[in-house]
Order: structure tokens, then sequence, then C-alpha cells
């Protein structure tokens, strides 16, 4: 009898646990960093799946930690755009995202802009999201 009490708890303790973490999706984080074009950036993507959309989030910071509106290359940067390719493990491409630089807004740490952020979502099948597994930067600057 207590055998069966015992198993009986498992089961039920199982279930629980699922029902409480169903749906509830880890965030994923991708680093890369950008050192082409005179760009010395480092990229975290941030994700998470809700709503039935792939919501993100994007900041961007100067590598050396230099506020992002002081570097040298800042003035190029602004004019130009981040492109964000989603890809399987095997590098196939999921969806891609083209942002202009002018659409993010400034990250603030201890009163001084560090750096950019911007978050979007786009609907996407749930399986679909689960085979993200990579993150490829590109950009397009204008020249000087």
């Amino acid at each position: 009898m207590k055998i069966f009490n015992l198993k009986k708890f498992i089961v039920v303790s199982l279930v629980m646990f699922f029902l409480v973490n169903c749906g509830q999706e880890e965030t994923k984080e991708f680093v890369e960093t950008i050192t082409w074009s005179g760009l010395s950036l480092e990229v975290t993507i941030k994700t998470k799946y809700f709503d039935k959309k792939i919501n993100y989030m994007i900041d961007i910071e100067d590598i050396n930690k230099v506020p992002i509106r002081e570097t040298d290359y800042y003035e190029r940067l602004k004019k130009g755009k981040v492109l964000i390719q989603f890809m399987d493990k095997d590098y196939f491409e999921i969806f891609t995202h083209e942002i202009k630089i002018n659409d993010f807004s400034g990250t603030v740490l201890d009163g001084k802009e560090i750096g950019l952020v911007i978050q979007k979502s786009r609907e996407i099948d749930k399986l679909l999201y689960s085979k993200i597994n990579k993150v490829v930067l590109g950009t397009k600057i204008i020249s000087n």
C-alpha cells in the first residue's frame, strides 16, 4: 500500500511540475562581435517565445565600453542598418530581420548613455522557434 501511494505521489508531482512549467520558455542569448568596417561592437541578442511570437531584444555596445555616441564610428553607424539572421544548428536560415540603427534607443548606465537597444517581435510557430540555435549578424554601413 505504501509503495502504491509513493508511486501516486511521484506521478502527481511530475504532472504538477509539468503543468507549472508548461509554456514557460527560457531566454536564449547570443553574443556576437562586429569588428569590420572600422566598427568595434558587441551585440547581445536575447530571445523568448510567448504569445505565439518570438520576442527579441538587441543590445549594442562598444567592445571597449566607450559610450557608443563618443566612438569615432558612430556617425557612420547611425546611418546604417544591422542585419540579423536567425539560423538552425546547421546554419539554415529561419528568418532574417533588418533594423535601422536610428530605430534603436539609448541604453543608460549611471546616467551615461553607453549603448543602443531595441525590442522587436514577430509571429512564429513554436516548433520553428525551438530550432533557432545560432544568430548571424551583418551590417549595412554608409562609408564616408
